[in-house]
């Protein structure tokens, strides 16, 4: 979130404005995360909603936060709630 709120949004808000500076930091961001092309969209969203908050909360404790729990809730579902995929065992 520093990188991406502290650093380059606010860089890119200097040069572009509001609107521009988050959506190319979501760009950026969902790049960054993409193992799939769901996974870049869900992380695009994800990171206009934090570049919302960053400004909406003037700083970057939110997004950080938001972004730790979000990390735990996807944790939570790889360990616990992800459905298992049947092992293929070679004879």
């Amino acid at each position: 979130e520093a990188l991406f709120r502290g650093l380059m949004q606010e860089y890119l808000y200097g040069l572009f404005g509001l609107a521009p500076a988050i959506l190319i930091t979501s760009i950026i961001f969902g790049m960054m995360h993409a193992v799939s092309i769901a996974y870049f969209i869900a992380t695009f969203v994800i990171s206009i909603f934090l570049g919302i908050v960053y400004y909406a909360c003037d700083g970057l404790a939110a997004p950080v936060a938001l972004h730790a729990f979000y990390d735990f809730c996807a944790l939570i579902y790889v360990i616990h709630l992800r459905p298992l995929r049947p092992r293929i065992v070679a004879n």
